[in-house]
């Protein structure tokens, strides 16, 4: 399903600290580089009990192309 994703600017910002984090998350603790990030693979989910003021929560999509980092973090290599 693809709809349109209406808000204002402090939601999209929201959302934009949310993807961020989430990079952070990806890079820093599971050492890991998506590899693939476009608006095509995040997916977004309605979070539960937000009312009449929908939010929604950003979950990446698609780890095919996602590379492990080497715990000298100079050189990545790819997940099985």
């Amino acid at each position: 399903m693809t709809e349109p994703v209406l808000g204002s600017d402090a939601k999209w910002f929201h959302l934009a600290r949310q993807l961020i984090s989430a990079l952070v998350w990806l890079h820093n603790d599971a050492q890991v580089v998506h590899g693939d990030i476009k608006p095509g693979n995040i997916l977004l989910t309605r979070v539960q009990g937000s009312g009449i003021d929908i939010s929604f929560q950003p979950i990446f999509a698609d780890f095919s192309s996602a590379q492990r980092l080497d715990t000298d973090d100079t050189t990545v290599n790819t997940l099985k």
